[in-house]
């Protein structure tokens, strides 16, 4: 009966494809769902990826320092150092500054970590590990999704993803807010665009408050850029920027 469940070869034939090495033909794979092939070239976007047909450096989330720091301490203590270190007495090597591609690789199924595995953390958890273990810039921000399959922000409009600048090392994000230094104005608060930033951009804002699209919208709770409506943040960044000139 298992004989009639497999896939019929005709003479001649070798296997049918099998690229991710599950045993299932990819077609099938793709048909089911059990992997997707979101550029339709009917091959499992895991495998364009393994392969280096298409680019994954962006689409994850920005990692937050504090919640990965929560998370060394909820899940590394003992075993690493407060601040992801090993030696020292601690049996596990050091984290520092590893990527999320790595620490995927250290923690998710299968995996030799002897702290077993941690399937459930997710595309954030991980960012925020790389976060707080980084001694430097922010890194890329890849999802194991293919970047051609995205709409990605790329804030200075060059034809190149923020993410993938940033894993370039053509950008860089030295206070891990998602955004490429570069394309942060020296005084965001500058909201009229006049040079300086003063009463002009403070009444902008209170008259433009709560709406939408409005220049006044140069701040958000995570940093100097826009969340789409003007509201405390931007208030908070006039103050902060007071006097600033461009």
């Amino acid at each position: 009966m298992i004989a009639l469940l497999q896939p019929r070869l005709c003479a001649g034939e070798g296997p049918r494809p099998s690229c991710n090495g599950n045993g299932i033909e990819d077609s099938v794979d793709i048909a089911e769902g059990k992997s997707s092939d979101c550029n339709g070239n009917g091959v499992p976007d895991e495998c364009d990826l393994l392969d280096g047909l298409s680019g994954d450096c962006d689409g994850g989330p920005t990692g937050v320092k504090s919640s990965g720091q929560n998370l060394i301490d909820t899940w590394c203590f003992g075993c690493h150092g407060d601040d992801g270190g090993g030696g020292k007495g601690y049996p596990g090597p050091s984290l520092r500054d590893k990527r999320r591609t790595e620490l995927w690789t250290m923690l998710r199924t299968p995996t030799d970590h002897p702290g077993g595995s941690h399937d459930e953390f997710t595309q954030q958890d991980f960012a925020d590990l790389e976060a707080f273990l980084a001694d430097g810039g922010a890194y890329g921000r890849p999802d194991e999704v293919l970047d051609i399959c995205q709409a990605l922000v790329d804030c200075d409009d060059d034809g190149t993803s923020d993410g993938c600048e940033i894993e370039a090392g053509t950008q860089t994000d030295m206070n891990w807010d998602g955004v490429p230094d570069d394309c942060v104005a020296a005084c965001p608060g500058d909201v009229t665009a006049d040079g300086n930033v003063d009463v002009s951009d403070l009444l902008l804002v209170i008259s433009d408050w709560g709406t939408a699209g409005s220049s006044a919208d140069c701040s958000s709770p995570s940093g100097p850029y826009p969340d789409g409506i003007v509201n405390i943040s931007d208030l908070l960044q006039i103050i902060a920027d007071w006097g600033c000139a461009n």
